[in-house]
């Protein structure tokens, strides 16, 4: 008796399964899978920590101001980017690559806020004297910015980055580390 009210129970319980829908407003919006490439102009600081054998620490501030180009796509308000940025950085050319990961908030109008984090490497010269030791080290950080739909195919997009990386330079007098690079950057963006 048991098993036959068991079996019915379930029989019932699936076919009224069945006939449930799960509505979600985000069903009601085509999204269209786009490319995206974009050129950005970027200007910020990157802080770094001195101690030298006086054990005394002092903050640098250094000014960079670059381009850079991002190739990536966009579907479902999230966009995936990988990115090149050339820099000079104290005179020295230097430059980064990563991949950006955006979260966007989608609005009736033209414009659009995101957020995102990004991850990537930073190819660092440092001044040892005579010469220059270069080395690559790993960034990550957050973003977050506006979007504009200026044209059918173009945005205009205003953002700021905050990273932290660890490239690191000891010698016998000195040693830094760079903690901190902060930008703001204009992009124009071309969806295809």
């Amino acid at each position: 008796m048991f098993k036959k009210l068991s079996l019915l129970l379930l029989i019932t319980i699936s076919s009224l399964w069945s006939d449930i829908e799960v509505y979600f407003q985000e069903d009601e919006i085509e999204y269209v899978p786009k490319h995206l490439i974009s050129v950005e102009f970027l200007m910020g600081t990157i802080s770094r920590s001195e101690a030298n054998i006086d054990e005394k620490v002092t903050i640098h501030d250094r000014s960079i101001r670059s381009t850079g180009i991002k190739i990536g796509a966009e579907d479902m308000g999230l966009r995936l980017f990988f990115s090149y940025r050339p820099l000079t950085i104290d005179g020295i050319f230097t430059y980064s690559y990563g991949l950006e990961l955006d979260s966007m908030i989608v609005t009736d109008s033209i414009w659009k806020l995101f957020y995102g984090v990004h991850i990537g490497a930073l190819n660092y010269k440092f001044d040892s004297g005579d010469s220059y030791k270069e080395e690559n080290s790993p960034y990550y950080g957050f973003e977050l910015g506006i979007i504009a739909e200026v044209f059918e195919n173009y945005d205009l997009e205003v953002g700021a980055r905050y990273s932290l990386t660890h490239p690191e330079n000891s010698s016998i007098s000195t040693a830094y580390i760079v903690d901190e690079i902060l930008n703001y950057y204009l992009a124009i963006n071309f969806k295809y």
